[in-house]
């Protein structure tokens, strides 16, 4: 953990419409892509935290393995989440590691009524290389590039 990091992780629950709309509830979920037809629903209200919360349709990839047609799915940048106001602070060892999954499960229960960490599956886990020496606007445009993930939501 002292060379790579986690970058992303992402975590799926399968259930169907109704069970999806209850849990994002709370949440103010929109289309990012209006009108594209895409059915899927973005909320970035916990970004400042490292999480962002998406509901989708199941691929039909998905369908084979579970009936369920629906994802709710959180990515999360553990980093961010363990240390929210650090900018190039990682995870470093397995304590910290250990500390960030029970506090994220003590989230998801916050946040989602009757559900726990173990209710989903990891379905992402994105490594990066710590690099030492480098501006944060290079990695940053580094990353935004290579992996395409959408940085102004803390990613």
């Amino acid at each position: 953990m002292n060379i790579y990091f986690i970058d992303t992780l992402e975590l799926t629950y399968s259930s169907d419409f109704d069970d999806i709309i209850k849990l994002t509830k709370n949440f103010k979920m929109v289309d990012p892509k209006k009108g594209a037809g895409n059915k899927e629903f973005i909320s970035t209200e916990l970004s400042g935290m490292g999480i962002i919360i998406k509901t989708r349709r199941s691929s039909k990839a998905e369908l084979y393995k579970s009936s369920n047609k629906y994802k709710l799915v959180l990515r999360i940048n553990p980093n961010k989440f363990y240390k929210p106001y650090m900018k190039t602070e990682h995870i470093s060892n397995i304590i910290e590691f250990c500390d960030m999954v029970e506090r994220l499960d003590m989230q998801i229960q916050y946040c989602f009524s009757g559900l726990t960490i173990d209710d989903f599956e990891i379905t992402r886990v994105d490594l990066t290389e710590d690099i030492h020496g480098i501006p944060e606007d290079k990695i940053t445009q580094y990353i935004r590039i290579m992996r395409q993930l959408y940085l102004t939501l803390g990613f």
